[in-house]
């Protein structure tokens, strides 16, 4: 009868404990799909940041290209209109 009786009594605490077990198991599933969820997110935006700066260097390289072409088109022009001036 006792050893039924200690048996019972040790059983019913684990028991017990099972239901918040698995609580605290879903808990940190949730957490974990959580986070995972958050860094990919971050990850997303740092590469969307990366290709919008990337994309923003692409524009000013090409901008600044064309005017420096532009500047050197019109200083030819100009050497040209002077020389062509200078033979009149």
């Amino acid at each position: 009868m006792q050893q039924q009786q200690q048996q019972q009594q040790q059983q019913t605490p684990q028991q017990q404990q099972h239901p918040y077990h698995n609580q605290l198991l879903l808990l940190q599933q949730q957490q974990q799909q959580q986070q995972q969820q958050q860094q990919q997110q971050q990850e997303q935006q740092n590469e969307e940041e990366r290709a919008r700066t990337g994309a923003a260097a692409a524009v000013q390289t090409a901008a600044t290209s064309t005017s420096t072409t532009t500047a050197a088109t019109a200083a030819a022009t100009a050497a040209a209109a002077a020389a062509a001036a200078a033979r009149v």
